[in-house]
């Protein structure tokens, strides 16, 4: 069982499918991310890609970030988001769009302002770190001062570069690797 750990709504529950098709960000590694984020997520514009049970964007949402949009493909994983944001009392400010990750990114309107922060945690198996990374850094979709944020398997050899992006920082815990993405200067 997942709690969310900080904010307005930390205490409350975040349920999991069952299954193996979504692995959800583990409590110490969402912990540590937000700990690197913590002055960036006040007012916040958040995106996050693959969302999968909705834990990163309803974390950004109780520590008082202004807008969440969650993308997820699975039918049953963008219902687990919309309950678990009802539980969280945290549907407000969220959106939670039924959409492949790829598709958003290169359909993203052009009149609509760019993220502060994405969060990506493609699935581990089916080879879209390079490609995530690569369009999000060929769209307009972060802002110039944004983070991008990714979460990959270990022995996944995250690019230092990516388009105009670089990684900045990189972190890892156990079995899990946590890049933190930057325009270049």
């Amino acid at each position: 069982m997942m709690r969310i750990i900080a904010g307005k709504a930390r205490g409350h529950r975040i349920e999991c499918l069952k299954g193996r098709d979504i692995r959800p960000t583990q409590d110490k590694i969402r912990e540590a991310i937000f700990s690197t984020l913590m002055l960036r997520i006040p007012a916040a514009r958040v995106l996050d890609l693959f969302a999968g049970t909705g834990a990163l964007g309803l974390e950004a949402l109780s520590r008082g970030a202004a807008e969440a949009v969650l993308v997820e493909r699975s039918p049953a994983a963008c219902a687990l988001i919309a309950n678990n944001s009802k539980r969280c009392r945290l549907e407000e400010n969220i959106r939670i769009l039924r959409q492949d990750a790829l598709e958003y990114i290169r359909s993203y309107p052009e009149e609509q302002p760019p993220f502060d922060i994405i969060f990506a945690d493609p699935p581990y198996h089916e080879g879209y770190y390079q490609h995530i990374l690569t369009a999000i850094a060929d769209s307009r979709l972060l802002q110039p001062d944004g983070i991008l944020v990714v979460e990959a398997p270990r022995e996944l050899d995250l690019p230092e570069t990516a388009g105009l992006l670089t990684c900045r920082k990189r972190r890892v815990y156990g079995d899990t690797v946590v890049g933190y993405y930057q325009y270049k200067d």
